[in-house]
């Protein structure tokens, strides 16, 4: 998912505060929704997602009207641990 960045996600540098990256990885989570593994699959199997891992590459740092690329990579799906 890319998103330009917005004036309220600089910090006083006027560089993307470290928080805002992982506010984008949750919302690209969207990607399990995509592929079938949402919400509703989780429900139907009585489990839920939960984040054991972020891990981001920092290129160098965004500024305002820059575009952020988050990647999600489902590695494994299996009973517990996606």
């Amino acid at each position: 998912m890319r998103w330009p960045v917005r004036q309220y996600e600089l910090d006083r540098f006027g560089h993307v505060n470290n928080a805002v990256y992982l506010s984008g990885s949750s919302r690209s989570a969207q990607t399990t929704q995509a592929i079938g593994f949402g919400g509703a699959w989780a429900r139907a199997q009585d489990r839920a997602w939960v984040v054991r891992e972020h891990r981001i590459t920092y290129r160098r740092p965004l500024g305002y009207g820059e575009v952020v690329l988050v990647t999600t990579i489902p590695e494994r799906l299996s009973e517990a641990r996606g």
